[in-house]
């Protein structure tokens, strides 16, 4: 601690001498300089309420204005709306203790659960109110949602390759129509997607997606590690100087940025995992039935051998190709993309998409392994990427 004092304090020093020659304050300078002029009578305000929102994500030095604020008027009433099950902002300041001590730090009160719901169905409310309660320390509310369906609206799918799982849902959402978001931990967990004619598609953060809704969710890398969902990497115990406290509950603020990500979707939530490494919120889920429905079916498989469900692998010989794990024994080669020359093909309902950019061809309607490709004869045309097995023009 003492190191990173010696090393921080004269960059704190500059910093503040540039904003004072430029004549410029930042948003903390806004809040302390503020609270100081109310507390010292350099300035007065006498307001009969004060309205607070979000105020999950309050801080402390907030709270010191809202006081000082409150004390220039002693009929001044304070109303704030907050959900202590969404507060997602440690690292910017916020103390969600502000909110569950309410008593501590402005009295007596008098509190009332907004308990109904329009963003979401109730089998999305069931899964995410049971998720979120696992921690302790959050307070216990009792939801009640507009929509009611009968089956479970959260799909659990095992995937080996995020892009083409993700293609897979999008190609079945296609026929419903709607916006979607696909939505991960962070930003290098956006995967290559074409459009789909039918959808409006955004691809957003999980902490980037909180205010916002749409009909479907795709969440995205739900595997274990340091860069999975839950984030495994442990803070610096030097940031425990600047931050507020946290308990002690694993994972507390992941586990309510996961509740955040869910509740975005109206309708659907599909949740994206790695079965060979599976985060703890899959493993939670998996084994504590959660209302859930496992949707893990030939739409949206990746690297399986449609003749013997052996795994795709590249092949490497006199050439390098994809065939199927028991090659030679089966001799089934997936084709290779006809865009990016790399990945190769892999059968996704009524299209092909290939695993590594994405790239889609509509299934051949004549054979089950083949998909439509531009072909010169006389002229140019459509035909099978399985040529001459397959004739199909």
């Amino acid at each position: 601690a003492k190191a990173f004092i010696e090393i921080y304090k004269p960059i704190l020093e500059d910093y503040q001498k540039h904003l004072a020659e430029q004549g410029e304050i930042d948003f903390n300078d806004m809040i302390n300089i503020s609270t100081e002029y109310l507390e010292t009578g350099k300035a007065n305000l006498s307001y009969s309420y004060i309205l607070v929102d979000e105020f999950q994500d309050i801080s402390q030095s907030r709270v010191r204005l809202l006081k000082a604020i409150l004390n220039q008027n002693s009929e001044c009433k304070l109303f704030s709306v907050g959900d202590d099950w969404q507060s997602i902002y440690r690292f910017a300041g916020s103390d969600l203790n502000i909110m569950i001590r309410f008593h501590e730090y402005f009295g007596d009160y008098e509190k009332y659960f907004l308990d109904e719901t329009f963003r979401f169905n109730n089998q999305i409310c069931d899964f995410s109110t049971k998720f979120i309660l696992k921690k302790p320390r959050q307070i216990p509310k009792k939801l009640t949602t507009h929509t009611h369906v009968e089956e479970p609206r959260v799909s659990l799918l095992q995937s080996d390759n995020y892009g083409v799982t993700i293609n897979g849902v999008l190609n079945e959402l296609d026929n419903l129509g709607g916006s979607v978001f696909i939505i991960g931990r962070y930003r290098h967990n956006n995967p290559h997607s074409k459009k789909h004619p039918n959808l409006s598609i955004n691809y957003l953060t999980a902490h980037k997606s909180k205010g916002t809704q749409a009909d479907y969710v795709i969440l995205t890398g739900l595997e274990a590690g340091k860069h999975g969902f839950p984030c495994e990497i442990s803070d610096d115990p030097l940031l425990n100087l600047v931050l507020a406290e946290d308990d002690t509950y694993p994972h507390s603020e992941e586990r309510r940025l996961f509740y955040v990500a869910v509740t975005r979707a109206k309708k659907h939530v599909y949740l994206l995992y790695n079965p060979k490494k599976p985060s703890v919120f899959i493993k939670e889920i998996l084994s504590e039935q959660y209302p859930i429905k496992s949707y893990i079916g030939k739409t949206f498989s990746s690297g399986i051998c449609p003749r013997c469900h052996g795994e795709i692998t590249k092949i490497k010989g006199d050439s390098e190709f994809y065939a199927c794990s028991n090659y030679p024994y089966c001799d089934y080669k997936a084709p290779r993309c006809p865009e990016c020359k790399e990945g190769y093909m892999i059968n996704s309902g009524l299209k092909y998409v290939c695993n590594t950019c994405g790239h889609e061809a509509l299934r051949c309607p004549e054979c089950s392994e083949g998909f439509e490709v531009s072909r010169t004869g006389y002229s140019k045309f459509w035909g099978c990427s399985n040529y001459p097995e397959c004739q199909h023009k």
